[in-house]
């Protein structure tokens, strides 16, 4: 609803989807609340049930890390993209040095994926049985894989969550907003960032003779 609600304040055609009912029910009422009417979609970002070249721009949020084939997501978000469209997602980092915000719990990332669930459950007794998130270079291989343009994986900003989460740390922060944005450690950075940012586009079409 906050993509929707900003998107749609700033004069531009929104769609918002969700695979749970549930959170669009929610996100409806919220954009009732603030006055502003915007399609709302049940569906799976895996299969997308929208045409080829929809969209100008397509966003994600904290979704790639509970897709069940991640791969699949970002290519069905190239294929709705116009020619010249643009991609951005966000999504947590497997390697992150911070312990998994889902969970709570440090290292689940550095562990072989047949392992996590068991390692989570060890350490907290919870479950970790939907949750993959990707590292930088998985998700810079999806979106190349299929075809994308201009690939870039940086290290997102910090978001409020994950300057609680440093403790006594957060004085670092900081340091690290500015060393993010650093070309030259930016990319190093990007390694043990808490969120990942990907920035694509889709090719345009080749011109005719």
């Amino acid at each position: 609803a906050d993509l929707v609600l900003a998107g749609s304040r700033r004069g531009q055609r929104m769609i918002g989807i969700d695979i749970a009912f549930r959170w669009l029910v929610v996100a409806r009422r919220r954009l009732q609340r603030a006055g502003v009417s915007a399609p709302l979609v049940c569906c799976n970002g895996e299969h997308l049930p929208f045409p080829d070249r929809s969209f100008r721009r397509v966003v994600s949020l904290g979704t790639l890390e509970h897709s069940l084939d991640a791969d699949a997501l970002v290519a069905e978000s190239a294929r709705v993209l116009e020619p010249n469209g643009r991609l951005h997602l966000r999504t947590v980092n497997r390697f992150s040095l911070l312990p998994e915000p889902h969970v709570g719990v440090w290292g689940v990332g550095f562990l072989p994926r047949r392992w996590a669930d068991a390692y989570v459950h060890w350490r907290s007794g919870q479950r970790y049985e939907h949750h993959r998130p990707l590292s930088a270079r998985e998700i810079d291989r999806a979106a190349r894989a299929c075809g994308l343009r201009d690939v870039r994986v940086n290290a997102a900003a910090l978001l409020s969550t994950d300057r609680a989460r440093l403790g006594a740390l957060a004085a670092v922060a900081p340091a690290y907003e500015v060393a993010r944005r650093t070309p030259a450690i930016g990319r190093v950075v990007s390694w043990g960032a808490p969120l990942l940012d990907l920035e694509a586009s889709r090719p345009s079409d080749p011109v005719s003779s």
